[in-house]
């Protein structure tokens, strides 16, 4: 399990932002590919989500549900030390994942 960290940089924003969670998931023996949401987080200037991340490259897809105007980005760090950031969402590896079909 590890912690993926979406910060806002305007570190003193008091506005709530939230976030749909979902990777890539391949299904090659019946031909599919696309996206699996499977959370939801939210908080303030930064969103925490501790995550399975299994043992090949994942590719995540994090939805917001507030628009990025051009002058602003949020910047995403991946951290693999456990209780640094306290989460908002903590998602296990689902049965796709234990199954080996993802990114």
């Amino acid at each position: 399990m590890y912690n993926i960290v979406i910060k806002d940089p305007r570190a003193c924003s008091t506005e709530l932002f939230s976030a749909l969670v979902g990777f890539t998931l391949r299904i090659p023996v019946l031909g599919f590919e696309g996206f699996d949401y499977y959370g939801f987080v939210k908080n303030t200037h930064q969103l925490v989500v501790r995550t399975y991340l299994g043992k090949d490259q994942v590719i995540f897809r994090f939805l917001l549900n507030t628009p990025i105007e051009t002058d602003r980005h949020l910047d995403l760090v991946s951290l693999d030390l456990e209780g640094v950031h306290r989460p908002d969402g903590i998602y296990p590896p689902h049965w796709y994942q234990k199954l080996g079909f993802y990114g």
